[in-house]
């Protein structure tokens, strides 16, 4: 066995391959948290470059640019948790109207039921602190 066995060679990325890693970088950035001062910063300053061929996603990232500029932390925060433990709140609702009509049994219906009622106290917490602000 030789000292390069299961090495691989590393090629090097295109520039379009670099910024789709860096659009999704960004895409999962999001999904993990609400963007904060920092981030926010970083997208008003981030160079918008024209082509001919990426029109829309040039207007995409100006527009994504300027929201940027009027953005308030806090606000996107309180945004980003009423959003996200809605959307889980709704998926669990519809798992349960699905678990009725397939007829699963009570136990599981019984999980998917707390499951509701306890995205229900977390998004009436939620709602109530932003109620308080």
């Amino acid at each position: 066995m030789s000292s390069g066995d299961g090495v691989r060679e590393r090629h090097p990325v295109s520039a379009e391959d670099a910024a789709r890693a860096h659009h999704y970088a960004l895409i999962g950035r999001l999904f993990h948290d609400a963007p904060d001062s920092i981030l926010i910063a970083q997208l008003c300053r981030a160079e918008v470059e024209s082509t001919d061929d990426g029109a829309e996603l040039t207007r995409a990232w100006q527009v994504l640019r300027d929201a940027c500029n009027a953005a308030y932390p806090a606000v996107l925060k309180q945004e980003y948790d009423s959003l996200f433990v809605g959307v889980g709140l709704v998926a669990f609702i519809r798992k349960v109207l699905i678990a009725t009509l397939s007829h699963e049994e009570v136990k599981t219906e019984l999980v998917y039921l707390a499951g509701i009622f306890i995205f229900g106290i977390i998004y009436w917490l939620i709602s109530r602190a932003e109620h308080r602000k």
